[in-house]
């Protein structure tokens, strides 16, 4: 589930079932044309990073669960300086949204060579 809205009416925010309700390029139009995302989605976090979208990240999975969903977001945050942004509880505060980090641009465009590359590979291209 995404949750996705804009500054001014953050008490309104449109809650949005993306798995069952949205074709992917709904989802990325509605990402792109979001002021910010909070969610416990592993790929709205990576699209709203590739935006540059200000989003809080919330655990899908217990700390104590050891699941891949949550060890791949741990990950993602930790390599783009912006674990700052993990709700890792009901309890955990909002304390604002991100500028976002220099390093963001430089490590969104390695990350997106990379896959790229290993799309190629793994298409035999």
């Amino acid at each position: 589930m995404a949750v996705l809205g804009n500054e001014n009416e953050a008490l309104k925010l449109d809650f949005v079932n993306y798995e069952s309700s949205l074709s992917p390029f709904e989802f990325l139009s509605l990402l792109d044309n979001s002021e910010f995302v909070i969610t416990d989605s592993f790929h709205a976090t990576v699209f709203s990073l590739i935006f540059n979208k200000p989003f809080y990240h919330f655990l899908r999975f217990p700390e104590s669960v050891i699941l891949g969903q949550n060890q791949r977001v741990l990950e993602l945050l930790k390599n783009s300086k912006t674990e700052d942004f993990l709700l890792k509880n009901a309890n955990s505060e909002i304390k604002g949204f991100m500028d976002f980090p220099l390093g963001n641009i430089r490590f969104m465009t390695e990350l997106i060579e990379f896959s790229k590359t290993q799309l190629l590979i793994n298409m035999r291209i």
